[in-house]
């Protein structure tokens, strides 16, 4: 217990100070907000995600003494084609009922499309999944509950600005704890691989984004019927790879995934 502790240090220290840094007042850093203002739209949360990229890349970097090392230990160097076929499969029934349900929203812009369903949904991965919860889970060895309590914590409260009252706060922390979960299991069981849950994260924010649905991360009805329907079917095909050969070009027959 003291040496995952004591390997525990590196992943907690960094960790913090990224986020400590994305989420101080933006008058503690008057140059940073400044040109975040230069910018324009999202230029503030564009440099935040900018540096929960870089650092956590830089940090493994110096501890690996190697970048390629440090790449491939946040899972970045490993082949997407495979899992991006595999999110856009998983999540089509939320771009179905969203297309069904809802229309285009053509006030989208290029620069809001790429912060929110790509920037955005990388960052995030690269911090909370492929970093904090991977240094714990794979390098402190904490058993995947444990490892992935902290970031899911942290995940969910980066969406509670949204809300207007405490039951839909409660909603949007527990839809995007859930997402949090999952995205650490498919990050493990599609072989340690960054560009599972980034996939996921990032075409689920597209079609989100795409169609005019609810603003917030906690949506209508309907809306998590789509995604609800999208995380089964994800979790359907992982399982059915096990002991389906003709699915393994989707999902390895056996990942790192250990729960304990």
């Amino acid at each position: 217990m003291f040496r995952r502790i004591l390997k525990s240090i590196f992943p907690f220290a960094v960790f913090a100070a990224c986020l400590a840094f994305g989420y101080m007042p933006r008058s503690a850093v008057p140059a940073l907000a400044q040109a975040g203002k230069a910018i324009g739209l999202y230029g503030y949360s564009s440099i935040v995600n900018g540096i929960w990229i870089a650092v956590p890349i830089l940090a493994l970097t110096i501890r690996r003494v190697s970048l390629k090392s440090a790449l491939s230990d946040l899972g970045i160097l490993t082949n997407p084609l495979r899992p991006f076929l595999f999110a856009f499969i998983a999540t089509s029934p939320a771009l179905i009922g969203f297309a069904l349900t809802a229309h285009v929203d053509h006030l989208i812009t290029p620069r809001a499309f790429f912060v929110l369903c790509i920037w955005s949904p990388f960052a995030e991965e690269v911090l909370f999944r492929a970093f904090a919860f991977g240094q714990l889970y794979r390098r402190a060895g904490w058993n995947f509950w444990v490892a992935t309590l902290v970031p899911t914590i942290f995940f969910a409260a980066a969406h509670a600005f949204q809300p207007s009252d405490a039951g839909e706060l409660a909603g949007i922390l527990a839809i995007t704890a859930l997402g949090s979960v999952l995205f650490s299991y498919f990050f493990v069981r599609l072989g340690w691989t960054i560009w599972a849950p980034f996939a996921l994260h990032a075409l689920l924010n597209t079609w989100w984004t795409v169609f005019t649905t609810n603003q917030t991360a906690l949506g209508g009805l309907s809306d998590n019927i789509f995604r609800f329907g999208s995380i089964g079917l994800a979790l359907g095909l992982a399982a059915a790879a096990s002991f389906t050969p003709a699915l393994r070009f989707l999902v390895p027959e056996k990942g790192a995934w250990r729960a304990a």
